[in-house]
């Protein structure tokens, strides 16, 4: 069975160059929508199921990663409960 989760994304330290790049990066995992971007702290967060048998960890890492790869930036995942903080 499949949970249904609700994941946010707060990323802080990427240059104005680089807001694009990240918004790309992360839609690429899941569907995120509207992005809000204040004092240069970039948040977004949507609804969505996880990839067969993916757990909330490796989801978070799957997503700081490509952030890291398409956005060059040096991101810190942080994992509360039920709600990751990339």
């Amino acid at each position: 069975m499949s949970r249904y989760y609700t994941m946010a994304v707060t990323i802080t330290g990427a240059g104005r160059d680089r807001v694009d790049a990240v918004k790309q990066a992360a839609e690429a995992e899941w569907p995120f929508g509207e992005w809000f971007l204040d004092d240069g702290v970039l948040t977004a967060s949507a609804d969505d199921r996880l990839c067969g048998g993916e757990s909330e960890e490796q989801f978070a890492e799957r997503l700081a990663k490509e952030i890291w790869t398409c956005a060059s930036q040096k991101l810190r995942p942080r994992y509360p409960v039920r709600s990751y903080v990339i």
